[in-house]
């Protein structure tokens, strides 16, 4: 088995627990906690096949994967179900940050992989010069980031929640960075390998700075005056603070 395609499960692992925990989280049933892992894990990849017409998508040519899925959903299902009474306030921090790390790893391999089968499938976009270079840069970045964060984005939509990617944390910025910096190191003499490292390397690390210093990009907050709801037009609300979100209440 080849080093990536190992790296690949690993990420697939990773995304299926955290959309398991999310389906547990808001209280999904036992056939939505599977369904929203498989979404998690498989969605991003089904998307980039269908972008760039690799169908049918590659999810469903190997049923290792769906499969994967499930069992890492029954796996949550049953540790959920006979350790949820020892999970306190104060161990749960370090399984947060357990799932965190995996979804980094995953965050890393799948924006790699989703670079990777991009050029593998446009070979004709080699002769491309100029102008159609950047479309083919832009093409790659955007192949390899819908990879990496469109299922969790598919997820947080079925439950019913603001993208996270899209609030809060530094996430797809890592995974652009990443991808950019594996399109321009293949070329070299770096190949494929060298590269596909160096890019993981630098979203982890980028990924985990975020998480350990609590980094997240600026954004707007509810009480800029424009971004009121119309109910709270007439109150007088300060410019300054920043705007309730129930969602961050959440952990996964």
């Amino acid at each position: 088995m080849q080093v990536f395609q190992v790296l690949e499960y690993i990420g697939l692992f990773a995304f299926a627990l955290n959309g398991a925990f999310v389906g547990i989280e808001y209280k999904f049933d036992y056939f939505g906690i599977p369904f929203l892992a498989i979404i998690a894990s498989l969605g991003g990849g089904i998307v980039r096949d269908l972008c760039l017409g690799n169908t049918p998508p590659m999810a469903f040519r190997d049923p290792v994967y769906i499969l994967l899925a499930i069992g890492v959903a029954a796996a949550c299902i049953v540790f959920y179900v006979f350790f949820r009474k020892k999970m306190t306030v104060k161990n749960l921090p370090v399984m947060v940050t357990v799932i965190n790390v995996f979804d980094a790893v995953g965050l890393a391999v799948f924006t790699v992989s989703g670079a990777q089968i991009a050029l593998r499938l446009l070979p004709d976009m080699e002769m491309m010069q100029g102008a159609h270079a950047l479309a083919k840069l832009i093409l790659v970045v955007f192949v390899a980031v819908t990879s990496a964060i469109g299922g969790g984005m598919i997820r947080d939509v079925i439950a019913n929640r603001k993208p996270l990617v899209l609030r809060k944390e530094i996430y797809a910025i890592a995974s652009i960075l990443g991808a950019v910096l594996y399109y321009f190191l293949v070329p070299t003499i770096l190949g494929q390998l060298g590269a596909a490292l160096i890019s993981i390397a630098l979203i982890l690390s980028v990924r985990f700075v975020a998480m350990r210093k609590k980094i997240n990009l600026p954004h707007f907050a509810d009480n800029t005056p424009l971004l009121r709801r119309p109910e709270r037009w007439k109150q007088e609300i300060p410019f300054e603070g920043e705007a309730d979100d129930a969602d961050d209440n959440h952990y996964f």
